[in-house]
């Protein structure tokens, strides 16, 4: 027993004893252990790794956790949980990684993320979004070649349901798959669960970020077993980035 008494106290003082014998012997302190912060600004992170955006901070590295831009991406969590601010995040990632990337936002006019600058195209309120979503679907099916650099955005894509929007956002999911666009969907947990054919379209991939989760969320958003959690792990803007049936834990950057 360091120090020769049991009581934890005097165990404390007498390591501290050793470690001020260790400092002034001259040896090199033992490097602090880090935790995942709850901040973490975009532009400390790098534009790309390994040719990916990036998103935030893993758990696992605390280093940078890219993303894959070639399947659809789902994010979702609970109010209040960071949901428009990963969003905007992701955005601006695929710009900062590819600044020519053309980003197409689909969407309601109350939403935060209806006035991003970013957007070379936007359609807010379910009959504009349809007719949007028909022009993109047409172009990506008649271009030839290589489509350049692009993103779809379907911002709270659950309140599009059985709207006249419905069918067109459908049609552009399938136009996107064909021609590798990128769409990031979004939309609350509690609402994403459902069987309807738009929400199995963007959960098919099952990849995604999921903030603030459930362990229960994982089986039924993704598909995939999510590792037991509290709630209170998890700070806003912090979730599990979910790809290929595996869950790292992240906290997504600040735009």
């Amino acid at each position: 027993v360091f120090g020769g008494v049991a009581e934890p106290t005097g165990q404390a003082r007498a390591l501290a004893l050793l470690a001020e014998a260790i400092r002034k012997s001259g040896q090199q302190a033992a490097p602090a252990i880090a935790s995942l912060p709850e901040v973490v600004l975009l532009e400390d992170l790098p534009a790309s790794v390994e040719g990916m955006p990036v998103l935030g901070v893993s758990d696992e590295s605390l280093g940078p956790l890219p993303f894959d831009r070639t399947a659809t991406l789902l994010v979702t969590g609970p109010p209040g949980s960071g949901r428009s601010t990963t969003v905007a995040t992701l955005v601006a990632a695929l710009r900062r990684a590819e600044p020519r990337t053309e980003l197409h936002y689909f969407g309601h006019p109350r939403s935060p993320l209806v006035a991003n600058p970013s957007w070379d195209g936007a359609g807010a309120g379910a009959d504009v979004v349809a007719q949007h979503a028909e022009a993109l679907a047409e172009r990506l099916r008649a271009h030839e070649g290589e489509v350049p650099p692009m993103a779809v955005v379907i911002d709270g894509i659950s309140e599009f349901l059985s709207t006249e929007a419905d069918m067109p956002l459908q049609e552009l999911l399938r136009a996107c798959r064909s021609v590798g666009v990128l769409v990031i969907a979004e939309g609350p947990t509690s609402e994403i669960g459902g069987s309807w054919p738009l929400l199995q379209a963007v959960k098919s991939a099952r990849h995604g970020i999921i903030l603030q989760p459930d362990q229960l969320d994982g089986e039924v958003v993704f598909k995939t077993p999510f590792p037991r959690a509290k709630r209170a792990d998890f700070p806003v803007g912090r979730g599990l980035y979910v790809r290929q049936g595996r869950t790292v834990r992240v906290q997504v950057a600040v735009p």
